[in-house]
């Protein structure tokens, strides 16, 4: 049987529910820069950077063997001391998507390390990376904060937030992932050509 009390009452609760969740933000802006890096130069983001390398960003977690490639359960994570820290680095983009979903977005897998020469020369080259894996970080790139004409082996100088890992497949086979990698993922505040 309709009750129409139930029904006010449901209303009125949810009603609730989506006002909080417009006062807060909802679950907040991904690209929102922090209070303290807004509007400074890549030159004073750099000398306030806490991260200049891929060195002990990631941490390594599993069961068996020590975190042997064998445990099924291993699974490199980000190291909890680091995230939302900033980073800076110098080097070339290596691999480009443009987002579908906004086309002012960008993935960029960057490479502050050495690219293998041999390797972009071949043309297969732009399914994979061609930098050194240890040289190698992910980056949410937004073109309102950085050149928005972007292209592969252009060197540049980036500044972001360090807030998770992103999974590259490195080499597949009949569509299976042989060699999967995960990179430190930033989120860009500022860039420029180098």
């Amino acid at each position: 049987m309709f009750n129409p009390r139930k029904k006010i009452i449901f209303s009125f609760i949810s009603s609730l529910m989506i006002l909080s969740l417009l006062a807060c933000g909802g679950k907040g802006d991904d690209w929102a820069i922090p209070e303290e890096y807004q509007n400074l130069s890549l030159d004073e983001l750099k000398a306030q950077s806490t991260i200049n390398s891929t060195e002990g960003l990631m941490e390594r977690q599993g069961t068996a063997a020590y975190n042997s490639r064998v445990d099924d359960d291993w699974s490199p994570i980000v190291a909890e001391d680091k995230l939302g820290q900033l980073g800076y680095f110098e080097g070339e983009l290596d691999k480009i998507i443009q987002r579908k979903s906004d086309p002012t977005v960008y993935d960029v897998w960057f490479c502050i390390g050495e690219r293998n020469q041999d390797l972009m020369k071949d043309p297969r080259a732009r399914i994979y990376l061609t930098c050194d894996v240890s040289g190698i970080i992910f980056v949410k790139y937004k073109t309102d904060r950085a050149p928005s004409d972007i292209v592969v082996g252009e060197k540049m100088r980036v500044a972001g937030i360090l807030e998770d890992r992103q999974f590259f497949c490195m080499s597949k086979q009949t569509g299976r992932c042989l060699m999967p990698e995960y990179f430190p993922q930033f989120r860009l505040i500022k860039a420029e050509y180098n």
